[in-house]
């Protein structure tokens, strides 16, 4: 669980990475803490192990303990500035945020995993509740619907990364470059535009960063039989040793075929719509 959750804080769930690194320390000392100065366990724990309700406790028991002279936070033998700011509890209430959205995606990956279409997987994922905790509350209740409606998003995105990166072998479709951390998952329609749509793995294609952002800006597309388009407007490139190196060579190539669902064709007519308009405007 530790190496899912520092995947978690330095993809952007935590903003800054010095507070990310902070927070994986602090849960690391927290340990150093529960087992070498605290009589609060009898028996040796790891905290990375804990499920969501004991994260709870634990999180109530640093809120009340962490700033107090001659805690075991503040043990002379720890960094005593983790305790003092305050650190120890914010990274137990990151990781329980973490603990819930993850909980969430799982489900949202058991209920489509056997799903025989898009359309199938999409129904199976809207099934799927999002279920409040104490840190991230019901938006209902509380007054905190945005943090609720946050942690929802990001987890749903994350959700679709990684389903439309597994459909395609974890390659970009266009390239082939099997880097993960420069690979996205490029919504044919957008999450912003089209609701019904944003779980949708037949509106994923798997793109490297450039020809992501570029299909994002309507400068590529796809034809009826997947091969890559490109717009008028990148004729003023042709001549640049780059273009020719790095681009030049995908145009009418075929998209590589995903594992289970291909782009749907009426998404990318609409995407070839706007390309379409945006090349007759350069």
């Amino acid at each position: 669980m530790r190496d899912q959750y520092e995947e978690y804080i330095f993809s952007g769930n935590v903003p800054r990475s010095g507070k990310a690194s902070s927070y994986m320390k602090a849960l690391d000392l927290l340990n150093r803490v529960l087992n070498d100065y605290s009589t609060l366990y009898a028996n040796p724990i790891d905290v990375w192990a804990f499920d969501i309700q004991e994260i709870g406790k634990l999180y109530q028991y640093a809120i009340d303990n962490q700033k107090l002279e001659g805690s075991e936070f503040l043990h002379k033998d720890l960094p005593s500035s983790y305790g003092k700011s305050g650190y120890y509890s914010a990274a137990l209430r990151s990781f329980g945020e973490f603990l819930t959205s993850n909980a969430y995606e799982q489900e949202l990956g058991s209920m489509t995993s056997a799903a025989g279409s898009a359309e199938e997987f999409v129904a199976n994922a809207e099934s799927v509740g999002f279920e409040p905790s104490v840190f991230i509350p019901d938006a209902k209740g509380d007054g905190k619907p945005e943090q609720y409606r946050q942690a929802k998003v990001r987890t749903r995105q994350s959700f679709f990364r990684k389903q439309i990166l597994k459909n395609y072998n974890c390659k970009c479709a266009i390239t082939g470059l099997s880097i993960p951390q420069v690979l996205r998952a490029s919504h044919i329609t957008r999450w912003a535009d089209d609701e019904k749509n944003r779980l949708n793995p037949s509106n994923g294609i798997c793109l490297s960063a450039t020809f992501d952002a570029a299909f994002d800006r309507h400068i590529i597309s796809f034809d009826e039989k997947y091969r890559v388009l490109f717009g008028a407007g990148l004729a003023q490139y042709v001549d640049k040793e780059a273009f020719q190196k790095h681009i030049a060579p995908y145009k009418g190539q075929a998209l590589t075929q995903p594992t289970r669902f291909l782009p749907d064709p009426e998404l990318l007519r609409k995407h070839r719509e706007m390309f379409q308009k945006i090349s007759n405007q350069d």
